[in-house]
């Protein structure tokens, strides 16, 4: 494998994933709404100040915090404020910047809007099916979803893998129920505390990443994809090779065994020369398969023959040769 494709990106494949989210274009305003609903319900924390409710929303990526700002402020005309901290780190390497942005306006209505909250409901309410309107609105409902909590492995690495934390089997079974509408199989499992949807297969990280609309990252993807496996077919083909060379080794060190007894025994030169010209080369060269012992026969006496040729008259020399230790087992047992 080459160095090149060895190199592990400097940037996180997740983080360029997610930044090419954000910056497609052309979401009308169910997409958005859609978007929104599936970030703000993983990602989002309800306080109350008094009596007003207050959304909070953090991330470590900055296209996002302007995504959900700008949607927030143009849909809802909510007031939001963002406040950026640092994160404490043992290492000083990497993003410790963690932003967090304040919704303090409209906010139950927008949860109504969003259908993450009703007063019937409560929390545990997710978007009816009028919600999920069209094939594009579900497209930026999981695109939300990964925005808010998903994460997939480079593809430089060995093991595929794509998932999304979300907060309760309910939610999952909705987002397995909408990558099913794009005939991608979603997985469930709870790992600690959370409710794990995940893709292990990578033609299904591939189509995840066509319906979110990440094509370059899908591009990258299945280059190096194709990369692995053109190296892999190649390496399994090296092996094939390896164990036949082996194989024919040992057959021609087994071969060469027998007609040693041969010469021991009788002598080639007292075998007809169809038989003696082959053992010859047989001796010289055990190393050799049935094409190799063709063309052999052919460079050293000019006779064509076809490697059932060749195959028979080994096997007629291997005959001798067990005749000959027969009988000298006989003998000896006299």
């Amino acid at each position: 494998m080459s160095k090149d494709f060895n190199n592990e990106e400097k940037v996180s494949f997740t983080h360029e994933v997610k930044n090419e989210i954000c910056l497609v274009e052309g979401r009308n305003i169910s997409s958005n709404l859609a978007l929104l609903s599936a970030f703000i319900k993983i990602n989002g924390s309800l306080l109350l100040r008094g009596n007003d409710w207050v959304i909070q929303i953090k991330t470590e990526n900055k296209k996002i915090a302007k995504l959900i700002f700008s949607l927030t402020k143009s849909i809802f005309k909510s007031e939001c404020r963002i406040i950026i901290s640092e994160k404490k780190r043992f290492k000083t390497t990497g993003n410790n910047k963690v932003i967090l942005i304040e919704i303090t306006n409209n906010v139950k209505n927008m949860l109504e809007t969003l259908q993450i909250y009703s007063d019937k409901s409560g929390f545990t309410l997710l978007p009816k099916y009028e919600f999920l309107q069209n094939s594009e609105v579900k497209k930026d409902y999981i695109a939300g979803t990964f925005l808010a909590s998903g994460s997939v492995n480079s593809p430089y690495t060995s093991n595929y893998h794509l998932e999304v934390a979300v907060n309760s089997f309910e939610h999952a079974e909705l987002l397995v129920n909408q990558l099913n509408k794009f005939y991608i199989d979603g997985k469930i499992i709870k790992r600690r505390n959370q409710i794990i949807v995940y893709l292990k297969k990578s033609e299904q990280i591939a189509d995840f990443l066509r319906v979110v609309g990440a094509y370059q990252s899908l591009m990258k993807f299945e280059n190096v994809r194709i990369q692995r496996d053109q190296y892999n077919s190649a390496n399994r083909v090296s092996n094939c090779d390896i164990a036949n060379l082996k194989k024919a080794l040992n057959k021609g060190l087994e071969q060469q065994a027998k007609i040693k007894i041969i010469q021991s025994r009788i002598g080639l030169d007292n075998l007809d020369d169809k038989y003696r010209d082959l053992a010859k080369i047989r001796l010289e060269h055990p190393e050799y398969c049935l094409n190799d012992l063709v063309d052999a026969v052919f460079e050293d006496h000019n006779v064509r023959i076809t490697k059932s040729g060749i195959n028979h008259r080994m096997q007629k020399l291997m005959e001798i040769a067990d005749k000959i230790k027969g009988e000298e087992n006989i003998n000896g047992q006299k």
